[in-house]
C-alpha cells in the first residue's frame, strides 16, 4: 500500500491507477489525504529539499539576507549585492598594489643597503692602504742612518751592549750599541774564516802561476 497523502495521480482518458502516482517534488507539497492531481508549490521566500512533502510545514522560510524568488524552491541564496562585489573586488586590488608597491620599496631599499656596503668595503680598503703607506713612511722616518750618528764617549756597560754619549744631526743623544749574540758571532767568525780560505787560495794560485 501506498500512503496516499504523499502521492499525487496524473489523470488520462483512459486509466488511472496507483501505478501512476507519484511524489511530489522537492519544493513541492501535498496535504490531500487522496485523489491529489498536483502538488502545491512552497511560496517565494521559502524553500523545501524534502521529496514526498505532505504538509505545508515543510517549506521552510530563508534566513535574514537570503532569498528565493521562485516558487517551488529548493533553496535560498544570498543576494548579490554590486556595491559588496566592487568592495571585496577593489579590496583584492588594493591588497595587490599594497604588494607590488611593498616588493619594489623592499627592493630598491635592499640595492641601496648593497651599494652603500660596497662602498663603505671601497673606502675601508683605500683607507687601509693609506694607512699602511703612511705606517711605511713614518718608519722610514725614524730609520736613522749610521753616517748621521757621532759618538762621543760610552757612559755605561752591561751584558748586551754599551751606552754612548754622541750626537744626531746637531742633536745631543745616547746611543746604544748592542753586541752581537753568539749565532751572530758564530755567524761572522765563518764569513772571515771563508774569506781567509778564499785569499789563500787565491795566494796559492798566483804562486803556482809565478
Amino acid at each position: 500500500m501506498y500512503e496516499m497523502s504523499k502521492w499525487y495521480s496524473i489523470t488520462s482518458s483512459r486509466i488511472k491507477t496507483l501505478n501512476e502516482c507519484k511524489k511530489c517534488i522537492a519544493g513541492r507539497y501535498s496535504s490531500e489525504t487522496s485523489g491529489a492531481s498536483s502538488c502545491t508549490q512552497c511560496l517565494k521566500g521559502t524553500y523545501s529539499t524534502e521529496v514526498g512533502a505532505s504538509a505545508v510545514t515543510v517549506c521552510k522560510t530563508c534566513l535574514a539576507g537570503q532569498y528565493s524568488s521562485a516558487t517551488s524552491g529548493v533553496s535560498c541564496h544570498l543576494p548579490f549585492n554590486l556595491g559588496v562585489f566592487f568592495g571585496i573586488f577593489g579590496l583584492i586590488c588594493g591588497l595587490i598594489g599594497g604588494g607590488i608597491v611593498f616588493y619594489r620599496r623592499r627592493k630598491k631599499e635592499f640595492q641601496e643597503d648593497n651599494e652603500l656596503t660596497h662602498q663603505l668595503l671601497s673606502e675601508t680598503m683605500d683607507e687601509r692602504a693609506a694607512l699602511a703607506e703612511d705606517r711605511d713612511k713614518l718608519q722610514l722616518a725614524w730609520v736613522v742612518k749610521y753616517q748621521d750618528i757621532s759618538l762621543e764617549a760610552a757612559i755605561g756597560a752591561g751584558a748586551f751592549g754599551e751606552v754612548w754619549r754622541g750626537s744626531w744631526r746637531g742633536i745631543d743623544v745616547a746611543i746604544k750599541k748592542v753586541f752581537p749574540s753568539m749565532q751572530e758571532l758564530m755567524e761572522m767568525q765563518m764569513e772571515e774564516s771563508d774569506s781567509e780560505s778564499d785569499s789563500d787560495d787565491d795566494n796559492n794560485y798566483s804562486s803556482s802561476s809565478v
